[in-house]
């Protein structure tokens, strides 16, 4: 049966720019799997930099492909650092992970943004 699965969809990776939203409780394994989803290769296509956001600087266990940097934030992304960081032509081809932070994240009119409408335009990625 696995053979007949591959043949009609070869690749199950998702192709960026792309949007997940990852759920679970406390302990499920969220972090891990989005860990893992960039160590694999998960997301097809062109990810020079992955910024992972987060509450307060953590050491983070994942190995990025060698051509994919990781840069570690704190906090959210605002929308006067995502219209300066990503408006230039050679910009754009980015993962942004927010991790932790779902209740400042519904309250967030610059998350907002994000999601509506700066992530297509901007060509990024997010989980």
């Amino acid at each position: 049966m696995h053979n007949h699965v591959i043949r009609y969809v070869p690749d199950l990776r998702f192709q960026h720019p792309c949007a997940l939203l990852i759920s679970g409780t406390t302990g499920a394994g969220k972090s891990h799997f989005v860990a893992r989803l960039i160590e694999k290769r998960g997301i097809r296509g062109r990810i020079k930099e992955i910024y992972y956001f987060m509450p307060r600087l953590e050491r983070l266990e994942i190995q990025p492909p060698k051509n994919q940097e990781l840069i570690r934030m704190t906090g959210l992304p605002t929308r006067s650092w995502l219209d300066e960081t990503f408006k230039s032509p050679k910009k754009g081809n980015a993962l942004l992970i927010i991790d932790d932070q779902w209740g400042e994240c519904v309250e967030s009119k610059d998350i907002e943004y994000l999601v509506t409408y700066g992530r297509r335009h901007l060509k990024l990625s997010m989980c």
